[in-house]
C-alpha cells in the first residue's frame, strides 16, 4: 500500500498529519501533500499512490482528472461537516468523473449524522494526537479556570460568568471578546496551564478531536451543549467511555481510556482495516496498545 495523504488539516483537526505519521511509523509508504504550489498531477506522479485520501472542500478538477484516468487509484473521502446537500453534490460531481470513491468517512459518532449515501459512507471518529508537543515556553504559571468554544454565544458567556473563568479561550475569535485564540495543536498545552476546563459549543464541536485532546491532558474537563443536545452527548459519552468504578472522576476515566483507546494508532488501525490490510491494521493497534503518559507534564510515549 502506497499511500498519499491531502493535508485537510484544520484548526480543529490534525488527522490528515496523524494519519501520515502512524503509516509511515509502521512502514508504509506515505506522503503528506501540503504544499499549494504542488499540482496535482505533479503530487500523483511522484507518489505514485495506490490509495489517496482528501476531504471533500479540497477536491479539485485536477484531482478529479487524474483519477479518472487513474482507476487502481482507491479513493477515501472525508466528509464531515457536510450536509445532506453537499453530500449529494460531491457526489455527483464524483459520478459525472466516473471516479468511484473506495469508501467515504465522517469524524462524527454514528449517532449524530443522519447522512444518506449511494457510496459507502463510514465513520472514523476523531482521536488525540500523540505527535503534537507540548509547548514549554508558556512559562510557570496555572490558573484555576477557562472557557472554550469555537463561538460566542449566550450559553458560553453565562458560564463563564457564573465560574470565574480566568480566560475565555476560542477557536479563531477576536481579541476584543475572547482572551486567547488556540486551535487544537496549542490546546494540549493549554490545557496543562488550568485545573478545571469547560468545552461549551455545539455537539458536533464538542465531540471533535478538542474533546479528545483536552480529557487527556486536563484535570478536570467540563463538556457543555445547547439543552435540545444534552441527551445525544449522553449516547456519545456512554458509547465511546465505559463507566469502569463509580468512584472514579469521569475526568479520570476519560483520561486513561482516551490514551488506551481513542489515540491516532487506533484509529488509523481502522482505516487501514477498511481499507483491507489487515497486516497494517495489526502492527498499528499494537503500537496503540502500548501508548501510555510519561509524565506529568503532558508528554506521551
Amino acid at each position: 500500500m502506497r499511500v498519499l495523504i491531502q493535508n485537510y488539516a484544520s484548526p480543529m483537526s490534525t488527522e490528515p498529519m496523524y494519519f501520515y505519521k502512524c503509516l509511515t511509523h509502521t512502514g508504509v509508504e506515505a506522503a503528506l501533500w501540503s504544499d499549494p504550489n504542488v499540482s496535482a498531477f505533479d503530487a500523483f506522479d511522484s507518489v505514485k499512490p495506490s490509495v489517496f485520501i482528501s476531504h471533500w472542500k479540497f477536491l479539485t478538477s485536477d484531482i478529479l482528472k487524474y483519477l479518472s484516468q487513474n482507476k487502481s487509484i482507491k479513493l477515501v473521502l472525508n466528509v464531515t461537516f457536510a450536509g445532506q446537500d453537499d453530500l449529494e453534490k460531491v457526489e455527483q460531481v464524483l459520478e459525472a468523473s466516473s471516479v468511484v470513491p473506495e469508501f467515504l468517512f465522517t469524524n462524527q459518532h454514528e449517532c449524530l449524522y443522519k447522512l444518506k449515501a449511494k457510496n459507502k459512507l463510514v465513520n472514523i471518529i476523531p482521536a488525540v494526537d500523540i505527535f503534537i508537543q507540548i509547548d514549554k515556553g508558556l512559562g510557570d504559571w496555572k490558573h484555576e479556570c477557562a472557557a472554550l468554544t469555537t463561538k460566542p454565544t449566550e450559553q458560553f458567556f453565562k458560564i463563564c460568568s457564573s465560574n470565574e473563568v480566568h480566560h475565555k479561550l476560542c477557536f479563531g475569535g477576536n481579541e476584543e471578546t475572547f482572551d486567547i485564540n488556540v486551535d487544537v495543536q496549542s490546546m494540549p498545552s493549554l490545557c496543562l496551564k488550568y485545573k478545571k476546563l469547560f468545552i461549551v459549543d455545539d455537539i458536533s464541536v464538542a465531540t471533535s478531536q478538542i474533546m479528545f485532546e483536552a480529557s487527556l491532558r486536563s484535570e478536570n474537563i467540563n463538556i457543555q451543549v445547547p439543552e435540545e443536545q444534552k441527551g445525544l452527548l449522553g449516547q456519545v459519552l456512554m458509547s465511546l467511555f465505559q463507566d469502569s468504578s463509580d468512584k472514579e472522576k469521569f475526568s479520570d476515566i476519560l483520561k486513561s481510556q482516551v490514551l488506551t483507546k481513542h489515540n491516532c494508532f487506533k484509529r488509523t488501525a481502522r482505516l487501514a482495516r477498511l481499507l483491507k490490510d489487515s497486516e497494517c491494521a495489526q502492527k498499528l493497534e499494537k503500537i496503540g496498545e502500548q501508548i501510555k503518559m510519561e509524565d506529568s507534564s503532558g508528554k506521551v510515549n
